[in-house]
């Protein structure tokens, strides 16, 4: 884990911005309603999600204020509406079709995020000891809940981050909606006490890639897994910030 680098504060500008809403002259499926079903849908869940926080404090024993804390005046807030494309001829003859994936194996870098998916499947988890990758089945009416690498710097690894992928439909396309709910951009998340209940049990956790660090300050860890995530339009756009993504040679773990 490393420490909070006061020179790297001009996050709030990088990950703050309007939204970029579809034109309704491009397709008038794409109108002021998709708005409003969208604005209301986040909504909702960011009132879903503070539950959720107060939930996580009463088991990791912080008061309830005292997480959310870190979210108090602008939490940063993400929304994703995915399509995956089925495989096309070609790549169903592919050899390594198997290893083709819609997104590759990867921790959130905030604090949890709720995924609604249709039901095609596609979307694995992968198990923190034994390595190996498991279904998340699509269940009507319900979220898959990833955990976020600013849980596991909370909870000082014994709540790990949940390493996850899509793999690439066969046979119709996929799509999810993905919600991230994080802290404000300048909150720094510290380890906390936790009841003996918690740390008696030893952290279950593979060895991750020692290239991907986590930032104490959620900003910089944010801006960190864009640039992990998006190097190349981080090359192009903000090439100050790559340093984030491979810090090992100007940064010292904490």
């Amino acid at each position: 884990m490393l420490e909070w680098e006061p020179r790297l504060l001009t996050t709030r500008q990088r990950l703050h911005g309007p939204n970029q809403w579809p034109s309704s002259t491009q397709d008038p499926n794409w109108g002021p309603k998709f708005r409003d079903i969208v604005t209301q849908y986040t909504t909702q869940l960011k009132l879903l999600s503070e539950r959720l926080l107060v939930l996580l404090a009463q088991v990791v024993g912080m008061a309830p204020e005292q997480m959310l804390a870190h979210f108090v005046d602008e939490p940063h807030v993400r929304m994703k509406l995915v399509r995956y494309p089925k495989l096309s001829e070609a790549e169903h003859s592919l050899p390594n079709v198997e290893s083709l994936f819609g997104v590759g194996p990867h921790k959130d870098y905030g604090f949890f995020g709720l995924l609604l998916q249709d039901d095609v499947g596609g979307l694995q988890y992968q198990h923190n000891v034994m390595g190996q990758w498991i279904d998340a089945q699509p269940i009507p009416g319900t979220f898959v809940v990833t955990l976020g690498e600013m849980i596991e710097a909370l909870t000082d690894r014994h709540f790990p981050a949940t390493v996850h992928r899509v793999l690439v439909p066969r046979n119709s396309s996929r799509q999810s909606v993905n919600f991230f709910y994080c802290p404000r951009p300048d909150a720094v998340v510290s380890p906390i006490p936790l009841p003996i209940s918690i740390t008696k049990t030893p952290i279950a956790q593979l060895d991750g890639d020692p290239n991907n660090v986590i930032y104490n300050a959620y900003g910089e860890n944010a801006l960190k897994g864009m640039c992990r995530s998006h190097p190349d339009v981080v090359q192009a756009h903000h090439p100050d910030l790559l340093h984030l993504a491979f810090p090992q040679s100007n940064t010292q773990s904490a």
